[in-house]
């Protein structure tokens, strides 16, 4: 019977007719029509976006590296023009050795399953809050560095 016939809709029982098949047909191509214009939107504005943002953290690099060497140091500082101030902000972060942890802790290896990974952290705050000599014990497995500068500017 040609392509609208009945028994090509498996599961149906009922004929469609053919004017609700062309109308059914239209709609699903109105939407797919739609979605690939948007998901072609999607895809330029992602590469955009990429892009620049690309651009921005060159730029913001060379800013860092234009700045001041403390300004890459731990800490929040501010660097003065006419026209605006570029306040860099940069966090120290604390890396704990796991080797150095697990050796000053003692971690008995031989008594655990290979398919346990122990990890040992330590916050900021409860360091600093910590007793004088936990502080100089931990210190062996404790390394320093400063985290990338977060760049605020403000015109004046």
């Amino acid at each position: 019977m040609g392509m609208f016939d009945p028994s090509n809709y498996e599961g149906s029982d009922e004929a469609i007719a053919p004017t609700e098949v062309t109308q059914s047909h239209h709609e699903l191509k109105q939407i797919a029509e739609r979605v690939e214009n948007l998901a072609l939107d999607v895809v330029v504005n992602r590469q955009r976006f990429a892009e620049a943002k690309t651009a921005l953290d060159t730029v913001t690099a060379e800013l860092c590296m234009a700045l001041p060497p403390s300004f890459r140091e731990s800490g929040e500082r501010a660097f003065h023009t006419d026209k605006l101030t570029v306040t860099s902000v940069v966090s120290e972060k604390l890396a704990w050795d796991q080797e150095v942890m697990s050796n000053l802790y003692n971690e008995d290896a031989d008594g655990m399953p290979t398919c346990v990974k122990v990890s040992y952290a330590v916050t900021k705050a409860r360091y600093e809050s910590a007793s004088d000599l936990d502080r100089a014990v931990l210190a062996s497995a404790l390394t320093r560095s400063a985290s990338k500068p977060k760049i605020k500017i403000e015109a004046k």
